[in-house]
């Protein structure tokens, strides 16, 4: 073995030294719930300073530890971290193994061209580790979802730039900017209108703000509206208004609300 490749494996630390918090940090209460279906759910972004945890598994031929938290600021840290106990480069060197630090998020957030940071706004584990950031704005229930996706539409669909983010695919071969289109109505359906469909024709309206209506939607091969007013979903149909309370789901076979 060469010295670049034992320097690589034998001094990798499992935890960085961001993941080694001190006795006061240990001593604070977090807020961590477990949801009905048994996942842990930790709301990080809620949490005051820096904060971290992780998660270790071993198995037969390897063992990994994701460390996960996130800074003063709020921007995620994350650190995955894997070895193998039986490949050791002294024999009776438990820390002698070879081991690796795959470092940084994995992905970037980019808004215009210039990357930004991610700020996690809830961990899930169930088996798996799920972080949840701001954007997702509307389905963390964020107070300022609204003046985010206004401030996208200013950014992106007004002023004189290019390329917009609605673009046909494959032409001018600009496929991320056609699923960022896809991206931008669902913002708007699941988002802020808060659509879902929950059955055989069924459709749940749970709408994020006040004041606002869509129209000529099409879904089940009918076309429609919705406005919300205060606590108060109309769906117009067929020249009929049909009235609920917010997060009621309307049946199309019915033709009620149930």
């Amino acid at each position: 073995m060469n010295k670049t490749s034992y320097e690589l494996f034998h001094h990798t630390r499992a935890f960085p030294r961001w993941a080694k918090p001190s006795q006061t940090e240990i001593a604070a209460a977090r807020k961590k719930t477990l949801t009905p279906d048994g996942a842990v759910l930790w709301q990080i972004g809620e949490e005051n300073g820096a904060v971290s945890d992780h998660v270790e598994m071993s198995g037969l031929q390897s063992s990994s530890i994701i460390c996960y938290g996130k800074d003063r600021d709020g921007v995620l840290r994350i650190n995955r971290h894997v070895t193998f106990p039986a490949l050791r480069t002294l024999p009776d060197d438990t820390r002698g193994s070879f081991g690796y630090n795959f470092k940084g998020v994995g992905f970037t957030l980019q808004k215009n061209g210039r990357t930004l940071p991610f700020h996690p706004a809830d961990v899930r584990l169930d088996g798996n580790v799920t972080l949840r950031g701001h954007c997702g704005a509307f389905l963390t229930e964020d107070a300022g979802a609204f003046t985010k996706a206004c401030e996208y539409a200013e950014n992106r669909l007004k002023g004189n730039h290019s390329p917009y983010p609605f673009e046909a695919y494959p032409e001018g071969n600009r496929a991320h900017l056609a699923a960022e289109s896809v991206l931008f109505c669902r913002m708007i359906t699941e988002g802020l209108f808060g659509l879902r469909v929950v059955g055989l024709r069924q459709l749940q309206i749970a709408p994020k703000s006040d004041c606002i209506t869509i129209s000529n939607l099409a879904l089940f091969g009918e076309t429609f509206a919705i406005t919300a007013k205060t606590r108060e979903v109309i769906l117009t149909w067929n020249g009929q208004d049909y009235q609920a309370p917010y997060g009621s789901v309307f049946d199309f076979i019915a033709k009620k609300f149930i």
